[in-house]
């Protein structure tokens, strides 16, 4: 074990363990497991301390030396996917300045290694070691989580765009299954589900750009330089309003998290129903029409070796479920946030990042293992069809109403089909129907 000595006294930490005493306390006072902190926000935050250093060091600031062996530990860590001494968690942190200090810890010690040094040698990094004397954490945690929320965006609408073009020729593969001016697939969702889809997707693209505030606060409040800022995202997102006059920081925050538990809530309604309507009418013979099938990728119960088995709407659900968790969860820690907007920012941007990912990883199930494998059961379509009232409706355009009527309450008494009743009254013969039917 070494020692570290902070403004709280000495602390014990594992010889080979690269992070600090700030990372070792975060741990100690809420050991918490499972909770770590998501890959996508570490790596943001790892490019922001970057960036830093490099402006740093282009304005004569930083040694070049110094900054080299701390540029080149961040890439080694950028491409570690362990991460293993990157060990602050979502519970183990108020507003992201533990995750912040933990990496920059791991950072710095590693630096100190190739510099010729040992860990918790941290003069030999000065001034990365006191960096948050000049860069607020919680500043640095905030870039990087909004970072990553805008990452998220284009995988999410790729992923519905898809869905949107498989189920559109779905719905033309099915256009003619049957006869009465009905697509088979509107017993699954319509072209307007879909509408609705794009909609979500689009709102959440238009609140990317209206992250651009949050940016240019961070350099307006003097929290984040705008030469970080245009490192980090090389001059191409967004240009910082240099000359806004606004005398407090943005109002989009809490907006920006309202609409986003919106459209978590819509995502997560669409998938619950095209769930239902998939398993109403592939489920059979009772619980459902049945005149859809869903090829099988699971084995069925060993009792019941024939039962259909509905992987994928089941699967879809479950991630509708939790995401409607992960919005809840949003929601009661903006709603708490009596501080100011940093507190609770490791559960918010944690839950965002999931739920997110649960959206896009919803719309492969969607598209992969429940429209793509549906197929018509044809025998099933056509025997109701044949016991259809629409049926009566284009008889009575041929033989008259008052026939039809009489027609199809037989059919209803006797349970036979239709078509057999027509021939049997002799409304019609079997060939006629079928130039009909």
């Amino acid at each position: 074990m070494r020692r570290e000595k902070d403004s709280l006294g000495e602390v014990e930490i594992p010889e080979e363990s690269s992070y600090g005493s700030q990372t070792c306390r975060a741990v100690m006072n809420f050991p918490m497991q499972g909770t770590s902190s998501p890959t996508v926000l570490i790596n943001n935050v790892i490019c922001v301390l970057g960036a830093i250093a490099q402006v740093n060091m282009s304005q004569g600031r930083w040694s070049e030396g110094l900054v080299r062996a701390y540029s080149n530990a961040a890439t080694a860590l950028l491409s570690d996917e362990a991460k293993q001494d990157v060990i602050v968690g979502v519970f183990q942190d108020t507003s992201g300045r533990n995750l912040v200090a933990n990496i920059n810890e791991v950072l710095c010690n590693k630096a100190v290694c190739s510099l010729g040094g040992a860990y918790g040698d941290y003069y030999l990094t000065e001034p990365l070691w006191r960096l948050e004397s000049q860069y607020p954490y919680d500043a640095i945690f905030v870039c990087a989580c909004w970072m990553s929320v805008i990452e998220q965006m284009p995988i999410v609408s790729a992923n519905a765009d898809h869905l949107h073009q498989v189920w559109k020729s779905k719905l033309d593969d099915f256009a003619g299954v049957l006869k009465v001016k009905r697509f088979q697939l509107q017993d699954v969702g319509s072209i307007d589900t879909l509408e609705e889809v794009k909609v979500i997707t689009a709102g959440f693209e238009a609140l990317a750009t209206k992250l651009q505030l949050f940016y240019e606060d961070l350099w307006q409040y003097e929290l984040l330089d705008k030469s970080v800022i245009e490192v980090i995202f090389d001059k191409k997102l967004f240009e910082i309003n240099k000359s806004s006059t606004r005398k407090e920081p943005c109002k989009v925050y809490p907006h920006f998290i309202e609409e986003m538990s919106r459209l978590f809530k819509e995502s997560a309604l669409r998938f619950m129903q095209l769930a239902q309507y998939i398993r109403i009418a592939v489920s059979g013979p009772t619980s459902g029409i049945g005149e859809l099938t869903l090829a099988q990728i699971e084995q069925g119960w060993p009792l019941h070796p024939k039962s259909v088995i509905l992987s994928g709407p089941e699967i879809l659900s479950q991630i509708a479920f939790r995401l409607l968790g992960a919005e809840t969860t949003i929601s009661a820690a903006v709603s708490a946030q009596t501080s100011g907007p940093m507190s609770y920012l490791p559960v918010i941007c944690s839950e965002l990042l999931f739920g997110m990912n649960l959206i896009a990883s919803g719309y492969v199930v969607a598209t992969d293992k429940c429209v793509l494998l549906l197929k018509p059961a044809l025998k099933k379509c056509r025997e109701n069809i044949e016991k259809s009232s629409v049926l009566a409706s284009e008889l009575a355009k041929i033989v008259g109403h008052e026939r039809a009527v009489q027609a199809a309450k037989l059919a209803s008494l006797t349970d036979r089909p239709l078509q057999e009743v027509i021939i049997k009254m002799k409304l019609l013969t079997a060939e006629q129907i079928k130039q009909i039917f």
